[in-house]
């Protein structure tokens, strides 16, 4: 798995940085994906108060983190 964040954001060198790093940002997932469970899992681990949205498609996640600083995704290693 594969966080992928606007330009802007810090560089995050590990899951215990996430909370630190990302304090502030939403996770932004396409609905009813495998990414929704992987992003659930980042915040029952590393960051409860993560908020969390969802989108009906890939391309709306990348515009919204492309204008957004503060949105963060998932995305499979494959797909990078």
């Amino acid at each position: 798995m594969v966080l992928l964040t606007n330009k802007n954001t810090a560089v995050i060198n590990g899951s215990s940085e996430l909370a630190e790093k990302l304090t502030g940002y939403t996770a932004i997932v396409i609905t009813g994906s495998t990414h929704v469970g992987y992003i659930k899992e980042i915040k029952s681990k590393y960051y409860p108060n993560l908020d969390i949205e969802y989108a009906p498609n890939g391309e709306t996640i990348l515009d919204r983190i492309i204008q957004d600083d503060k949105a963060f995704t998932v995305i499979e290693f494959t797909e990078y």
